[in-house]
């Protein structure tokens, strides 16, 4: 970090005192976050009593972070900035970051060398191991079924009726915990009026992060040669608008680029190679991508949505050619594109969100996020339990989910549980611990690097 440090100051000697406070806030950030891991419990896991306790160990973790939070939108982020730099040239940096956080925890990241990468073997490989690790436990795990609706009996929730291989099924079950969005799982999956209206226009009013427009190449020669390498590329232009980062316009809006293959040969044969092209988009846009509506309400994916798809693919690749390499598209084999249509298609998310509710202050005054629904037994799991998005806040509302029911079902091994998520003891200890080895939660923690 020393190195990109000497860097800013090389290109922005004038705001060199503003840039090392800059980096003196990151570097806060960075010991602030290592601390982080023993500070991941919902305080839906804890009483009153635990939750004052709890807050009290973590403010001096978080402070750092909470000092900064304010700073989103488009004026929070310009005010943000001006504490540090004077310049418009090096807030240019940064022009299309959406909140101050953004601009720092990068280099806190760098700083503990904590780069988030896929395993080798690609994202497959995540699904191998969690289905590895469900058929360990011998739990079920059930392919080319939809659920179709909660099963409700009184005021509780007793399982889910679906469909597998255009066969309808029921499964019963003691807690039933959805890992969709909340609005997917309150319209498509409970009879109306279950959920309080009030409910639902609350979840239509949040935040959510953007969906996308992604598109994955294949090149007949090896990334490297066009200039790629294993580093993230970001494209950004100077002089506009926040919002127009992220506006779903090819020829402006902020692209993350980067090759998979550079890091990892597996995933294409030799002398081929990957690049990975992704572009912020709304679900809205273009009159909902041009398509049309059918009688059930279902978009309808016809001639003008594949020629819009086309288009834009090509000018993504154009920018690639003027940005990067001139000779990028013409090593193109064959390419796969999706909009925020096949994000919605295949994931069911409220308007194709990638990563859910954000982070932000209108978020967390309306509280459109919970492990809890409106129904007895009914849980909400993943990443739309909590605020952000991502593996991390996935497997962290996970785990809060698991605490509560454990909580419910057996309080000695929820204890246990917590002490380990609190770093009081080590996974060795939790591992050997009587309680856990004679029972079906024997190693179910499993540290995941």
């Amino acid at each position: 970090m020393e190195l990109v440090k000497a860097d800013f100051i090389r290109h922005f000697p004038e705001e060199e005192k503003g840039i090392a406070k800059f980096f003196r806030h990151a570097e806060q950030l960075a010991k602030a976050s290592r601390k982080m891991s023993n500070f991941v419990r919902s305080n839906q896991t804890m009483s009153f009593f635990e939750m004052i306790l709890y807050y009290t160990r973590a403010l001096h973790v978080y402070f750092p972070v909470l000092k900064h939070i304010k700073y989103a939108s488009d004026e929070g982020v310009k005010k943000g900035l001006s504490k540090y730099f004077k310049g418009d040239a090096i807030k240019d940096v940064f022009s299309s970051e959406s909140d101050l956080l953004s601009c720092l925890f990068p280099f806190a990241w760098a700083k503990n060398n904590d780069y988030y990468s896929i395993p080798k073997g690609g994202s497959v490989e995540i699904v191998k191991w969690l289905t590895a690790k469900n058929k360990f436990y011998r739990n079920d795990i059930l392919l080319n079924t939809e659920a179709k609706s909660v099963i409700i009996e009184g005021e509780k929730a007793v399982g889910i009726n679906a469909v597998q291989q255009s066969k309808n099924i029921q499964l019963k079950a003691k807690y039933v915990v959805a890992a969709s969005d909340l609005l997917s799982l309150y319209r498509k999956l409970l009879p109306e009026g279950v959920v309080r209206k009030k409910t639902i226009r609350k979840l239509e009013k949040s935040v959510l992060y953007k969906s996308a427009f992604t598109v994955s190449a294949a090149l007949d020669c090896p990334a490297e040669d066009l200039g790629f390498g294993e580093e993230l590329i970001v494209l950004a232009k100077n002089n506009l608008d926040r919002y127009e980062h992220e506006d779903s316009n090819p020829d402006h809006s902020k692209l993350n680029i980067f090759s998979p293959s550079v890091r990892d040969k597996s995933l294409c044969p030799g002398n081929h190679g990957l690049v990975f092209i992704y572009m912020p988009a709304d679900i809205e846009k273009y009159d909902y991508w041009k398509t049309g509506v059918a009688a059930e309400g279902n978009r309808i994916r016809g001639k003008e949505y594949y020629e819009l798809k086309y288009k834009i693919t090509k000018r993504l690749f154009k920018r690639v050619d003027d940005e990067i390499n001139p000779g990028f598209s013409k090593h193109i084999l064959f390419y796969e594109a999706a909009t925020p249509l096949t994000y919605e298609r295949y994931t069911s998310n409220f308007r194709g969100s990638i990563m859910g509710s954000r982070p932000c202050k209108e978020n967390m005054q309306n509280k459109v996020t919970s492990h809890f629904t409106e129904i007895k037994n009914l849980f909400i799991g993943g990443q739309w339990a909590e605020l952000g998005g991502g593996i991390p806040t996935t497997s962290r509302s996970s785990m809060n989910t698991f605490l509560i029911i454990m909580r419910k079902e057996n309080k000695k091994k929820f204890k246990i549980l917590t002490k380990y998520f609190d770093g009081i003891i080590k996974l060795k200890e939790l591992n050997t611990n009587s309680l856990l080895r004679d029972s079906s939660t024997s190693n179910l923690i499993k540290k995941v690097i």
